[in-house]
């Protein structure tokens, strides 16, 4: 038993060492049991200070960085997009122009977006992807269009029919204009 009582004690003495109180209160209890309920509670308390102790740790970290919520697929959405070849005199592949808008659904605007446009086809493999324009100017409730282009070398997408392409957009990062980064 006393063995037990002075592990706890050491225990709470090296968490504890700036409540020198605490530790003589328990220390100078007669009864054994009284004793060993006194470091338990101890021990707890401290645990608990810990957790607390992490947690606003955590905290703080995520408000330094402005953190917001992850994006939601309707955060930003693509409202339409079309295609358009042109021939390419230096090879057989066409030059592929990408025309897409882009809804912003937040009630804030956007500088910065790390994302993708994926086209698949019927059977939902992917047939051609193309990363977003990264800087943009994208109002809080309004629309944005941006012709990306040229890309070069998929023939399957140029034959493919605009009915059998599915696009699909994939955001992973957003920034606001107030430097809210809004990472899924």
């Amino acid at each position: 038993m006393k063995k037990v009582l002075l592990a706890l004690a050491l225990m709470a003495s090296s968490v504890m060492a700036d409540s020198p109180d605490a530790m003589e209160k328990c220390a100078s209890m007669k009864v054994d049991e009284e004793r060993l309920a006194c470091f338990d509670k101890l021990v707890l308390f401290v645990r608990e200070l810990k957790k607390m102790s992490h947690k606003n740790k955590e905290n703080a970290l995520l408000n330094k960085t402005k953190k917001a919520s992850m994006p939601k697929e309707q955060d930003i959405e693509l409202v339409s997009w079309d295609n358009r070849f042109e021939s390419n005199k230096y090879s057989n592949d066409s030059s592929v122009y990408i025309t897409y808008t882009l809804k912003n659904n937040l009630n804030s605007d956007i500088k910065l977006i790390d994302g993708t446009l994926k086209f698949l086809d019927l059977l939902g493999e992917n047939v051609y992807s193309i990363q977003l324009e990264k800087d943009v100017d994208l109002k809080a409730k309004k629309t944005l269009t941006v012709e990306a282009g040229p890309f070069f070398g998929e023939a399957r997408f140029e034959k493919l029919p605009k009915a059998d392409k599915k696009p699909v957009l994939k955001i992973r990062k957003m920034v606001t204009t107030d430097n809210q980064i809004i990472e899924k």
